[in-house]
């Protein structure tokens, strides 16, 4: 009887395609409308008895919830959570040990048991650390008890327990620090006071009704002059000849030079009705005509200039613009890029300042000429190597504003490398935490710099983009050769990607 007391107090919401669930006082929503929750994205700091007492994705949602259960997304309230922060005591370790032949294996990991103070030792959890990870924070096995961590990661929702998989850990204090035990749960409390106490509630978007019409599609401009083309020169249908129809992608600030006699297979998407009415506008194109396409000014490029802010790559018959640099030249120019930053300090500069750099310029004009003869264009026209050689310029430049956010260019082509200057004081910070280990207490820590990428990300709230390892490393190398001058005294590990101090 109680159970179909249960099932009489729900329904599945019929006409309401939001809702997967709904109880008396409270509806479970579709997974399609996680991302409207207010615990979306966000670090949920929780109890460790909430994550315990936490429903499961397929308790909720059965087969549908399968996608986010191995996302490992768990339901508090109606909430649904993925990510989340516990503050508490080491109580417990052990430690599972993969390698061989006495290589460190980056499958090891650290099964840390963590009270959050509460008192219950039935409440604990245990949480899952990578050996690079765990030592990277600063806590060594065996030698951790009583300390009290915080731990960011995702719940994975076993059979009979929950456990947390790390994703970054910290010490915040020792034991017996009264204070950091109110303050986490001060933290907690007012979060589930806030948020969680009350359920989610969530109204789509009304739709207005719109009623059904039919226009008649306009003629376009590319479809007048093609049937025009046709009719006064009598070519072949164009439709059948792809290579024919240039096509045009828009890239956010980022200078494409293309051969200039492209320039007049583009044309405009408008009403021929609206130009026809003006004489003056509508005139018959001139292929011979010149176009005038601004350049980069390889002196000094003086900040009244007109600068450019998106510019179109055009794809036309013949060229060769799906070539792009080998990755091996653009790691390479990439870091020359860097390293001539670090060198200039923190003083404003223009990109100009960069491309007449010598190195950069040299291996801008070597790849370019690499460039050209892989293609159709005549490799020794000045007029290409010029273009193709901004093309690079600009697609490095691109690279490290726009994937990597290692710097910012302004409208007048005045670059600011602070997010890089950041960057590598945290190195640099990093690399005499492990120096000084090594000679006070005679202990050796790595820098693993994948744990480190996503650390620092963390902790900087995203200040960077998709930066590579490779170039992490290029920066460290710097700061040991030039800065440090002891790059003998450190070891790389290619194997674990990990930076050691060997003294």
């Amino acid at each position: 009887m109680e159970g179909a007391s249960i099932r009489n107090k729900i329904d599945f919401a019929p006409g309401e395609n939001h809702i997967a669930l709904r109880y008396p006082n409270k509806c479970f929503y579709v997974p399609e409308v996680f991302h409207m929750a207010p615990t979306d994205g966000k670090v949920i700091p929780l109890f460790i008895s909430d994550i315990n007492k936490s429903r499961s994705i397929l308790e909720v949602y059965g087969s549908k919830g399968f996608d986010k259960y191995i996302n490992k997304f768990i339901m508090i309230n109606n909430y649904p959570i993925k990510k989340v922060k516990i503050t508490g005591k080491v109580i417990g370790e052990k430690f599972k040990d993969y390698s061989d032949w006495g290589e460190r294996n980056p499958k090891n990991y650290v099964l840390v048991t963590v009270d959050d103070f509460s008192g219950d030792k039935t409440l604990n959890i245990e949480v899952k650390v990578k050996e690079a990870l765990y030592l990277s924070a600063g806590l060594m096995f065996n030698t951790s008890y009583g300390k009290i961590v915080e731990v960011v990661g995702v719940v994975n929702d076993l059979s009979s327990k929950r456990e947390l998989l790390a994703e970054y850990i910290s010490i915040i204090g020792n034991n017996d620090e009264l204070d950091l035990e109110i303050e986490s749960w001060k933290e907690k409390l007012e979060f589930r006071k806030s948020i969680l106490s009350s359920p989610w509630i969530y109204e789509p978007p009304k739709m207005a009704y719109t009623p059904m019409t039919y226009t008649e599609p306009k003629l376009l401009r590319k479809d007048y002059d093609r049937k025009k083309f046709k009719q006064n020169l009598g070519i072949i249908d164009v439709d059948n000849d792809n290579d024919f129809i240039p096509s045009i992608f828009r890239e956010d600030s980022m200078l494409l030079r293309q051969p200039l006699r492209s320039c007049h297979n583009v044309i405009d998407l408008t009403d021929p009705t609206e130009e026809d009415e003006n004489p003056e506008i509508n005139k018959e194109f001139d292929v011979n005509r010149e176009f005038e396409v601004e350049e980069i000014d390889e002196g000094v490029i003086s900040d009244s200039e007109v600068q450019i802010l998106e510019v179109n790559q055009v794809h036309s018959r013949g060229s060769n613009t799906g070539v792009t640099l080998q990755a091996i030249e653009e790691f390479q120019l990439t870091l020359e890029f860097i390293v001539w930053m670090l060198k200039y300090g923190q003083s404003p500069f223009k990109l100009a300042d960069i491309y007449n750099y010598s190195k950069v310029k040299h291996l801008i004009e070597n790849s370019a000429h690499l460039k050209l003869l892989s293609g159709p264009l005549d490799p020794n026209s000045q007029q290409n190597i010029r273009d193709t050689k901004h093309e690079i310029f600009h697609s490095i430049r691109h690279l490290l504003h726009i994937k990597y956010r290692l710097i910012d260019v302004s409208r007048n082509q005045d670059v600011n490398p602070h997010n890089l200057y950041q960057l590598t004081d945290h190195l640099r910070y990093c690399l005499n935490i492990l120096k000084l280990h090594k000679i006070n207490e005679d202990r050796t820590t790595v820098l693993n710099i994948e744990s480190y990428l996503g650390i620092f990300k963390i902790h900087s709230n995203n200040l960077i983009g998709d930066v590579h390892y490779r170039l992490i490393n290029g920066i460290i190398d710097w700061i040991l050769t030039n800065e440090f001058n002891d790059r003998k005294d450190w070891e790389y590990d290619s194997k674990v990607i990990e930076w050691s101090y060997i003294g």
